[in-house]
């Protein structure tokens, strides 16, 4: 199988920056909701089921905070799988939809208490916008 990497978030939403404290966790959670968002988007096929994922991957970048995560859109080399792949790469979303955006909401809700509680995590207001 081949596959393609993409954003763990949309590119113009806030996400959890790498290198900050628990950023493992905040950055699967936040994929997993773009995950859902890519599926809504762009449902898998039902003759495609074998042939695309959707899977979480750290990847170690030669970056200044090192490892951070990417979203890998596996797919076979059937036509079908491959332009499914193009056609999510082409047009991945800029924004969180309607349903994305209550999840982000909680999400943060629940890493805010956990912070809270903590006192150690940084806020998860401390977010960047990629470019």
């Amino acid at each position: 199988m081949s596959y393609l990497n993409l954003d763990p978030t949309p590119c113009s939403e806030e996400c959890v920056p790498a290198g900050t404290d628990a950023y493992a966790s905040r950055a699967r959670a936040e994929a997993r909701i773009d995950v859902r968002q890519l599926k809504r988007l762009f449902p898998i096929p039902e003759a495609l089921q074998a042939q695309v994922s959707y899977r979480l991957a750290m990847n170690p970048h030669d970056s200044d905070v090192g490892c951070y995560l990417d979203i890998q859109l596996h797919y076979s080399q059937c036509p079908d799988a491959i332009a499914y792949a193009c056609r999510v790469e082409d047009n991945l979303p800029q924004h969180w939809d309607e349903a994305a955006q209550q999840e982000v909401a909680a999400l943060k809700r629940e890493w805010e208490g956990i912070i809270q509680e903590a006192g150690s995590v940084r806020p998860y207001s401390e977010t960047v916008r990629l470019p």
